[in-house]
């Protein structure tokens, strides 16, 4: 790439690109409106969704990228007067963060995190699923076949955390020593590769093995990075050893996993008795890798820390 190409690229991640967006919209006389600053695309249908349940209404939401962006738009608009009397909310996701000194120049009142890692990590918990199951695969809550799927989502994704443990720990480690370094959010996947492609089995009882991130070392290999102090090391994984996954672990990973569970699901469920279940269940929804997020989006309820802070914007 260009040297020219590679400015225009890191041009369009600045945060003067949503900053300006707001500026041409925002009338500072009119402070009826609500203006909400996310980090990527896809975060706008959790949060258009969620904030329109709140208030009644859509704000208007406008994507920075990435989380530095919405924190340095914060960092402008809190400076400027004229902009004192309009409802702003900025919204960011936990990542690894909170393993890491908190920026003092931000005032984190005025910023909604979210509680778990990111906000992909809102649809493997077990109320969204509970939704997922009852309102999408029609499995009557409490029903043989929807206990018996609920097992196997609970049982497969404890052995698929027990596998990128690992992974997460190393993920969490280099944020922590290089937080702008050569392990970020635009690689991770690329050195990766396809080893996300299959993860479980039709039958649900297998997991696959993922021989590139089984250890420490390959991880490093892997990567291309130096070794990681192993009493730091063990710090980490103990960390992600004492919490709950779903809620600590790469939101992203969480997703692959639901987008094959789902799959699985649907094709299990089309075979009826043939895979162990009561009847023929035929989900018309179409389940698409990319469309994922989008399309159960309203499977999720609100938590109160989100609905508090939306409030605040009333």
């Amino acid at each position: 790439m260009s040297d020219y190409a590679e400015t225009m690229r890191s041009s369009r991640q600045t945060f003067r690109i949503p900053l300006d967006e707001f500026l041409k919209k925002c009338d500072p006389h009119n402070s009826l409106d609500v203006f909400c600053f996310v980090e990527a695309t896809e975060d706008k249908w959790f949060y258009n969704s969620k904030i329109r349940s709140i208030l009644n209404f859509s704000p208007y939401t406008i994507s920075c990228k990435n989380k530095k962006n919405v924190l340095l738009v914060y960092q402008e608009l809190n400076v400027r007067k004229e902009y004192k009397s309009i409802k702003i909310g900025y919204f960011v996701d936990r990542d690894f963060s909170d393993h890491v000194p908190t920026d003092v120049k931000i005032d984190w009142n005025k910023i909604y995190v979210t509680p778990f890692y990111s906000i992909e990590n809102f649809y493997v918990q077990s109320e969204t699923l509970q939704n997922i199951l009852d309102d999408v695969f029609n499995l009557q809550l409490g029903s043989v076949d929807y206990t018996k799927a609920l097992k196997y989502f609970t049982d497969a994704i404890g052995v698929f955390h027990k596998k990128i443990l690992d992974l997460n720990t190393f993920l969490c480690c280099q944020f922590i020593i290089d937080p702008d370094g050569k392990i970020n959010k635009l690689n991770i996947d690329d050195r990766l590769g396809k080893i996300f492609d299959t993860i479980i089995s039709p039958d649900f009882n297998q997991i696959s093995d993922f021989p590139k991130i089984e250890s420490k070392n390959k991880l490093e290999t892997l990567y291309g990075t130096s070794d990681i102090e192993i009493n730091f090391w063990n710090e980490k994984k103990i960390f992600f050893q004492n919490e709950e996954p779903t809620k600590v672990f790469r939101g992203k990973f969480e997703v692959k996993f639901l987008f094959a569970f789902l799959i699985t699901l649907k094709n299990s469920l089309l075979k009826g008795s043939q895979s162990g279940w009561t009847k023929i269940y035929k989900p018309e929804i179409q389940i698409v890798r990319n469309e994922l997020l989008k399309s159960f989006v309203d499977k999720i309820i609100a938590p109160s820390c989100l609905i508090e802070y939306t409030k605040r914007l009333s």
